[in-house]
């Protein structure tokens, strides 16, 4: 009982050091939250390796054992701005009715303490394998100085991973959607915007478009894990100035498609809108053409690193945690890209993340140090290279 409350004082403590230790991107700047990766890992005998690809992108990679099969823990240091809203200050960690508050108590650091408490506890233990803890940077903007420098630059490759970002510890993460940004083109005709009956505006024809695209419904076979495709309009640019007809106006679409569709085939179907409204208005000249695609991940419910993660939280006198699927991105895209199977499972609610008065329940910490633990020290029962 004793080494149980020394144990939680600890992963509070750490909990609250990560989220004082200012990591906001953008602008991107993990190395304060690195240093105290860093100071618990040195402090508990844990050999590590700090990787930088620009100064201040910091990323730690810390492996117990040497064998294999070689299981990832994976978690991000870079936290989005506070922003405004806060009833509590976002870069304190506050600690108040069973609860951690604060800016990356849920996304991500959270998780990170409870892993660096579990392995802290097992260093001596894993006999067979091996367990890397990886700490990484820039996950909220696109990987770039984080898992893809790792995986790509750096040749950091485990065999199997656990991302351990928000599940509430009842479910695991198995599949998540594809990914496709959309760039929409209307092209029109300058003219002063004292004449406009002499010009073609790109942005009123346009505006035509993404007005139809509101009820737009993609064609699509369901699929058990997911809820039906999502498209959202996010960003639109165009005009030269408020007294000029624009003679060019472009659109952002992001939608998150299931594995049931393609992006070729949701192309088509937008240049077929597209085609519908020019029927009704001949000066609408409005191309689509794909800007960036990320398949979808499907890992099977049978696959043993689930069986592995829900055996774990049963051993624990944790719940069940039930295979999703989700709309959202997480590292096991650029993982399983490079052929690393990968789930997601870790504490705190994902509906926290980005919000003001973002916490963690300690008692979910608390779950996860001991089911991280349980399945450090019983991965190799279950999973083969």
């Amino acid at each position: 009982m004793q080494r149980d409350y020394a144990e939680v004082d600890e992963l509070l403590k750490l909990l609250v050091s990560l989220i004082r230790a200012k990591s906001e991107n953008p602008p991107g700047f993990e190395r304060e939250a690195a240093e105290v990766v860093i100071d618990f890992l040195t402090r508990n005998g844990l050999k590590f390796e700090v990787y930088e690809k620009e100064e201040g992108r910091t990323n730690v990679v810390c492996t117990i054992g040497s064998g294999r099969p070689n299981l990832a823990f994976i978690c991000h240091l870079d936290v989005v701005p506070a922003g405004s809203g806060w009833s509590k200050p976002p870069y304190e960690g506050v600690i108040e009715g069973g609860r951690v508050y604060g800016r990356g108590s849920t996304d991500n650091k959270g998780a990170l303490a409870s892993v660096l408490v579990a392995a802290s506890s097992v260093k001596g233990d894993i006999s067979s394998g091996s367990v890397t803890i990886m700490a990484v940077a820039d996950e909220e903007q696109g990987n770039t100085y984080g898992i893809d420098y790792l995986i790509k630059e750096v040749g950091v490759k485990p065999d199997y991973a656990i991302v351990c970002e928000p599940t509430s510890c009842n479910t695991i993460v198995v599949a998540e959607k594809g990914i496709l940004r959309i760039k929409l083109t209307s092209r029109g005709k300058l003219a002063h915007g004292s004449r406009p009956h002499e010009g073609v505006n790109a942005i009123v024809k346009l505006s035509k478009v993404v007005a139809r695209l509101e009820g737009f419904k993609m064609s699509f076979e369901e699929h058990p894990l997911f809820s039906p495709p999502t498209l959202n309009v996010g960003v639109i640019s165009g005009g030269e100035a408020v007294n000029v007809v624009p003679s060019l106006c472009t659109c952002m679409l992001d939608i998150r498609y299931l594995p049931t569709q393609t992006p070729t085939g949701i192309l088509k179907e937008i240049e077929e809108l597209i085609g519908d409204v020019r029927r009704s208005d001949p000066l609408v000249d409005v191309t689509a053409e794909i800007t960036e695609v990320n398949e979808p991940l499907v890992t099977p419910l049978d696959h043993p690193l689930v069986k592995l993660v829900i055996d774990s939280s049963l051993r624990c006198g944790g719940p069940k945690p039930m295979p999703v699927g989700i709309g959202g991105g997480t590292v096991a895209k650029p993982l399983s890209k490079a052929g690393v199977r990968s789930v997601v499972y870790g504490p705190g609610d994902e509906f926290m993340c980005h919000k003001a008065d973002e916490y963690i329940e300690i008692s979910q910490l608390k779950l996860a140090v001991n089911v991280y633990r349980d399945i450090m020290l019983n991965f190799t029962k279950y999973l083969k290279v």
